[in-house]
Protein backbone atom coordinates (compact mmCIF):
# COMPACT_ATOMS: atom_id res chain seq x y z
CA UNK A 1 0.00 0.00 0.00
CA UNK A 2 2.84 2.14 1.04
CA UNK A 3 4.32 1.69 -2.49
CA UNK A 4 1.06 3.02 -4.60
CA UNK A 5 0.89 5.58 -2.73
CA UNK A 6 4.69 6.90 -2.96
CA UNK A 7 4.21 5.96 -7.30
CA UNK A 8 1.04 7.87 -6.94
CA UNK A 9 2.75 10.74 -5.19
CA UNK A 10 5.52 10.88 -8.01
CA UNK A 11 3.44 10.33 -10.95
CA UNK A 12 1.86 13.70 -9.72
CA UNK A 13 4.97 15.53 -9.38
CA UNK A 14 6.29 14.62 -12.77
CA UNK A 15 2.90 15.57 -14.08
CA UNK A 16 3.37 19.03 -13.14
CA UNK A 17 6.38 19.70 -13.57
CA UNK A 18 5.70 18.57 -17.25
CA UNK A 19 2.95 20.54 -17.57
CA UNK A 20 4.55 23.15 -16.44
CA UNK A 21 4.07 24.23 -12.59
CA UNK A 22 7.61 23.43 -11.53
CA UNK A 23 9.71 26.90 -11.52
CA UNK A 24 9.64 28.46 -14.29
CA UNK A 25 11.54 31.46 -15.83
CA UNK A 26 9.80 34.72 -15.72
CA UNK A 27 7.98 35.93 -18.81
CA UNK A 28 9.25 38.59 -20.44
CA UNK A 29 6.38 40.01 -22.98
CA UNK A 30 7.39 43.54 -23.63
CA UNK A 31 9.12 45.00 -26.83
CA UNK A 32 12.02 47.09 -25.94
CA UNK A 33 14.30 49.24 -28.38
CA UNK A 34 17.61 49.80 -27.19
CA UNK A 35 21.68 50.55 -28.39
CA UNK A 36 23.92 47.77 -28.41
CA UNK A 37 27.19 47.93 -29.34
CA UNK A 38 27.97 45.30 -31.59
CA UNK A 39 24.44 45.07 -33.20
CA UNK A 40 23.09 48.84 -33.53
CA UNK A 41 19.50 49.73 -32.79
CA UNK A 42 18.07 46.23 -31.36
CA UNK A 43 14.30 45.67 -31.54
CA UNK A 44 13.84 43.47 -28.83
CA UNK A 45 10.11 41.32 -28.88
CA UNK A 46 11.12 39.55 -25.42
CA UNK A 47 12.81 42.34 -23.34
CA UNK A 48 11.21 43.17 -20.76
CA UNK A 49 8.03 42.50 -18.07
CA UNK A 50 6.21 45.12 -15.62
CA UNK A 51 7.27 44.87 -12.31
CA UNK A 52 5.25 47.01 -10.05
CA UNK A 53 5.52 50.57 -11.09
CA UNK A 54 8.73 50.03 -13.08
CA UNK A 55 9.88 46.86 -15.49
CA UNK A 56 12.18 43.84 -15.28
CA UNK A 57 14.72 43.83 -18.08
CA UNK A 58 15.70 40.27 -19.71
CA UNK A 59 19.02 39.06 -18.58
CA UNK A 60 19.93 38.66 -22.90
CA UNK A 61 18.94 42.76 -23.18
CA UNK A 62 20.77 43.86 -20.13
CA UNK A 63 23.63 41.69 -21.54
CA UNK A 64 23.22 43.03 -25.16
CA UNK A 65 22.59 46.94 -24.06
CA UNK A 66 25.56 49.54 -24.57
CA UNK A 67 26.40 51.01 -21.43
CA UNK A 68 27.59 54.83 -22.06
CA UNK A 69 30.67 56.54 -20.15
CA UNK A 70 28.06 56.95 -17.34
CA UNK A 71 27.39 53.01 -17.31
CA UNK A 72 23.98 53.52 -18.13
CA UNK A 73 21.94 52.69 -21.22
CA UNK A 74 18.85 54.21 -22.51
CA UNK A 75 15.41 51.85 -23.38
CA UNK A 76 12.56 52.86 -25.00
CA UNK A 77 9.31 50.46 -23.71
CA UNK A 78 5.45 51.54 -24.32
CA UNK A 79 6.41 55.38 -25.66
CA UNK A 80 8.22 55.92 -22.74
CA UNK A 81 12.44 55.90 -21.81
CA UNK A 82 14.53 54.59 -19.55
CA UNK A 83 17.77 55.43 -18.27
CA UNK A 84 18.71 51.55 -17.64
CA UNK A 85 21.93 49.97 -15.44
CA UNK A 86 23.94 46.50 -15.69
CA UNK A 87 21.63 45.06 -13.07
CA UNK A 88 18.44 45.80 -14.18
CA UNK A 89 17.72 48.73 -11.90
CA UNK A 90 16.22 51.65 -14.20
CA UNK A 91 14.63 55.09 -13.88
CA UNK A 92 12.31 56.85 -15.93
CA UNK A 93 13.59 59.88 -17.52
CA UNK A 94 12.07 62.78 -19.98
CA UNK A 95 12.28 62.23 -23.35
CA UNK A 96 14.95 64.66 -25.12
CA UNK A 97 16.02 65.10 -28.82
CA UNK A 98 14.67 61.55 -29.77
CA UNK A 99 16.47 59.89 -26.58
CA UNK A 100 17.03 59.50 -22.53
CA UNK A 101 17.12 63.52 -21.16
CA UNK A 102 20.23 64.05 -21.33
CA UNK A 103 22.77 64.84 -17.50
CA UNK A 104 23.34 68.69 -17.38
CA UNK A 105 25.40 69.55 -14.56
CA UNK A 106 25.62 65.96 -13.61
CA UNK A 107 21.04 65.99 -13.48
CA UNK A 108 18.81 64.52 -15.33
CA UNK A 109 14.83 64.94 -14.78
CA UNK A 110 13.42 61.49 -14.14
CA UNK A 111 9.42 60.63 -13.43
CA UNK A 112 8.27 59.02 -10.61
CA UNK A 113 5.18 58.27 -9.72
CA UNK A 114 3.95 61.41 -12.76
CA UNK A 115 5.91 63.74 -11.19
CA UNK A 116 9.54 64.98 -12.11
CA UNK A 117 12.81 65.24 -10.06
CA UNK A 118 16.57 65.45 -10.56
CA UNK A 119 18.96 62.70 -10.10
CA UNK A 120 22.66 61.84 -10.64
CA UNK A 121 24.05 59.13 -12.59
CA UNK A 122 24.03 56.58 -10.32
CA UNK A 123 19.62 57.11 -10.46
CA UNK A 124 19.77 58.36 -6.86
CA UNK A 125 17.59 61.27 -6.56
CA UNK A 126 18.78 64.84 -5.32
CA UNK A 127 15.67 66.52 -5.69
CA UNK A 128 12.89 64.57 -4.85
CA UNK A 129 10.40 64.15 -7.95
CA UNK A 130 7.37 66.68 -7.10
CA UNK A 131 7.31 68.94 -10.20
CA UNK A 132 4.89 68.77 -13.23
CA UNK A 133 7.65 69.33 -15.32
CA UNK A 134 10.86 70.71 -15.26
CA UNK A 135 13.68 72.21 -17.51
CA UNK A 136 17.23 71.17 -17.52
CA UNK A 137 19.48 72.91 -14.90
CA UNK A 138 21.30 75.72 -16.36
CA UNK A 139 24.34 78.05 -14.74
CA UNK A 140 22.77 76.34 -11.12
CA UNK A 141 19.20 76.46 -11.39
CA UNK A 142 16.32 74.86 -13.40
CA UNK A 143 13.23 76.25 -13.89
CA UNK A 144 10.26 73.81 -12.43
CA UNK A 145 6.64 73.82 -13.12
CA UNK A 146 2.95 73.37 -11.66
CA UNK A 147 -0.20 72.64 -13.44
CA UNK A 148 1.09 71.88 -16.70
CA UNK A 149 0.32 71.12 -20.15
CA UNK A 150 1.92 70.02 -23.45
CA UNK A 151 1.17 71.47 -26.79
CA UNK A 152 2.35 69.69 -30.10
CA UNK A 153 4.24 72.72 -32.05
CA UNK A 154 4.96 70.79 -35.52
CA UNK A 155 7.33 67.96 -34.92
CA UNK A 156 8.40 69.30 -31.45
CA UNK A 157 6.22 69.63 -28.06
CA UNK A 158 6.18 72.80 -26.29
CA UNK A 159 5.18 72.83 -22.24
CA UNK A 160 3.10 75.29 -20.60
CA UNK A 161 2.74 75.95 -16.61
CA UNK A 162 0.55 78.27 -14.81
CA UNK A 163 2.93 78.25 -11.95
CA UNK A 164 6.61 78.15 -12.63
CA UNK A 165 9.40 78.91 -9.96
CA UNK A 166 13.35 78.54 -10.07
CA UNK A 167 15.38 76.47 -8.15
CA UNK A 168 19.33 75.81 -7.12
CA UNK A 169 20.80 72.58 -6.85
CA UNK A 170 19.23 72.23 -3.15
CA UNK A 171 15.66 72.32 -4.20
CA UNK A 172 15.57 75.69 -3.28
CA UNK A 173 13.11 78.45 -4.53
CA UNK A 174 15.00 81.37 -5.92
CA UNK A 175 15.08 84.35 -7.93
CA UNK A 176 14.40 84.25 -11.79
CA UNK A 177 18.14 85.21 -13.27
CA UNK A 178 17.83 88.41 -14.75
CA UNK A 179 18.54 88.73 -18.40
CA UNK A 180 21.81 90.08 -19.70
CA UNK A 181 21.11 93.36 -21.26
Amino acid sequence: MRIARLKVVLLLLVGLMAAGCGVSSPSYSLSCLYGSSEQGLIDDSACAAPDGKTFRFSPRALAQADYGDNGLAGFFIDRRVFYVKPDGSSLEVLLFDNGPDYFEEGLTRGIVNGKVGFFNQRLEPVIEPQYDFAWPFENGLARVGMDCESILDGEHTVVSCRQENYIDRQGRKVEPPVPAQ
